[in-house]
This record gives C-alpha cells, sequence and structure tokens, in this order.
C-alpha cells in the first residue's frame, strides 16, 4: 500500500484546488470582491513562530506559495471570504470551509485515540458531501474562467511553442478559457485513505513519501 502524502495531497491538492476555483468564482461575480479578500488577508495578524504569518500584499496572485501558505490561507479563510458573496452561497462555501478546516486538523494530529478516528472517518464523509454540493449546486451559479495569472501563463506557453515552430498563437494575451470545479481528481479520492493508514501506520507525521537514497527506505507497503 502507498500511504498518503498530507502535504501534496491535500494543501497543495484537494484545498489548492478548490481555494483556486474559489478566487475564480470571486472574479466572475466582480465588484470588489478580489480587492476585498486580498486586504482582509493583509490585516491578519501573525500568531505564534510558524503557525500563522503574515500574508503577501496580494494574496490572491497565489505567486510563490509553499504548502505552509494555503495552510494559513484556510485557518484563516471563514472571516476573509464571509459575506463576499450572497446568499445561500456565502453560507454553503462557509460551511464547506469549515469542515476542510476541520478535516486537516483532525488528519493532522499527532496522536489518535477510539474517539478521534470516528471523528476524522465523519469529517472525511461530510466534506465528499459538501464538495459534491459545491460542485453540482454552487459552481452552477457562476461562469468561472482561468484565473488572469492562468491565461498569461497558458499564453507563454503558446508563444514559446510557437516560437519553436510548433502549434501555438504567437502572442502572450489570450483570453480566459472556461473552468469548472473538478471532482475526478486522485488527490480528492485520496482522502478516504487517510483512516486506514493512520490505523496501519500510525498518524500522518509518523512517514514520509520522499524517496530515500537507500531503495529499500520507501514509504510503499505490500
Amino acid at each position: 500500500m502507498l500511504v498518503p502524502d498530507f502535504m501534496h495531497k491535500f494543501e497543495l491538492g484537494v484545498f489548492k484546488a478548490f481555494f483556486i476555483h474559489l478566487l475564480q468564482i470571486l472574479y466572475a461575480e466582480g465588484g470588489s470582491c478580489i480587492s476585498s479578500l486580498n486586504q482582509r488577508f493583509r490585516l491578519i495578524p501573525s500568531f505564534g513562530r510558524s503557525t500563522i504569518r503574515r500574508f503577501t500584499q496580494n494574496t490572491s496572485a497565489l505567486k510563490k506559495l509553499a504548502a505552509w501558505n494555503y495552510q494559513s490561507m484556510l485557518l484563516c479563510s471563514i472571516p476573509v471570504i464571509e459575506g463576499l458573496l450572497p446568499e445561500p452561497y456565502n453560507s454553503e462555501i462557509l460551511d464547506l470551509l469549515f469542515a476542510l478546516a476541520e478535516w486537516h486538523s483532525l488528519a493532522k494530529l499527532k496522536l489518535h485515540t477510539d474517539g478521534t478516528i470516528p471523528l476524522l472517518r465523519t469529517a472525511t464523509k461530510e466534506v465528499g458531501r459538501l464538495l459534491r454540493r459545491f460542485k453540482w449546486v454552487t459552481c452552477l451559479h457562476w461562469d468561472t474562467k482561468e484565473l488572469p495569472s492562468e491565461a498569461a501563463a497558458r499564453g507563454r506557453r503558446e508563444a514559446k511553442k510557437a516560437a519553436k515552430g510548433g502549434k501555438g498563437k504567437a502572442h502572450t494575451k489570450t483570453s480566459a478559457n472556461k473552468k469548472e470545479f473538478s471532482l475526478s481528481t486522485y488527490k480528492l479520492h485520496s482522502l478516504g485513505d487517510y483512516v486506514p493508514s493512520i490505523l496501519w501506520f500510525r498518524t500522518s507525521d509518523s512517514y514520509s513519501t520522499q524517496p530515500a537514497s537507500d531503495p529499500v527506505i520507501y514509504c510503499t507497503f505490500y
């Protein structure tokens, strides 16, 4: 069995994908949604030595972010997002953010008991339910498109490809393509593997999926 990689599968996987689509929704809503989001993130003070660090001036740009950046966004996102979108979508997204934060906290516990495992199992089911509702109910209200940074990056790739003689547009300014939230990802479906992995191999901080110099010491179990 291949143990789940918490950082890449959730913080840089499930939550990152959700947060990017949430930004796409805010862009589609228009108005001052994005500027208000950036301002609210800037107003959040740091906490602890490395728990919550200061956010950048333009959080929505998502430039040079590590896993701990997305973790901080998840922990602070409820007061930042609250009120930016109309009801009932505002409440539904806040419920989903709370469920993601609860699952994140339970899955990262350094000590599990007979009481926390059922809580994690229930939280996993709730996250799945709310993500499906987000996909099939909430997201249908907006015609979401690529973020400006995504469209610009795609334009640069097409220009580079055209310069090499391949097929592609010769300019970098491209219109944003339509984007939809996807539930068909391995990282999302692997959330159900965390409970059995914790029961079999201990807490999620007990192992690493980073390749080691010795090929015998891999986090792959048979």
